[in-house]
């Protein structure tokens, strides 16, 4: 069963890696799925918000790491979150200085 489960996780991920190579938006970024949101969203290393329904990064105003705040739908709810709180949440192991969008409001 654990087998099984890995095996799915590394094919998800080469595919996801296709899909972004035949785009022209190449990255060997690590995703995890957003937990509560499984199939909806995605986080990469970096901090970047993937939508599985549009098939792109969200962005702001040309920042290439996104949005400091993410409003995330599933079952037509729409709530806020910190992206620097569900990175942290997704990847405990990495230094802090790995995440490269805004930590906080930039007004």
């Amino acid at each position: 069963m654990e087998m099984n489960w890995l095996l799915k996780k590394k094919v998800i991920m080469i595919v996801n890696i296709l899909l972004t190579i035949k785009k022209g938006r190449f990255t060997l970024e690590d995703k995890k799925t957003i937990k509560g949101y499984e199939g909806h969203y995605s986080i990469t290393q970096s901090g970047k918000i993937y939508s599985h329904k549009r098939k792109r990064t969200m962005k702001r105003c040309g920042d290439e790491y996104g949005f400091h705040i993410v409003k995330l739908s599933k079952n037509g709810e729409a709530t806020n979150h910190n992206v620097f709180e569900l990175w942290k949440k997704h990847y405990p192991e990495l230094n802090e200085s790995e995440f490269k969008g805004a930590r906080e409001a930039i007004y």
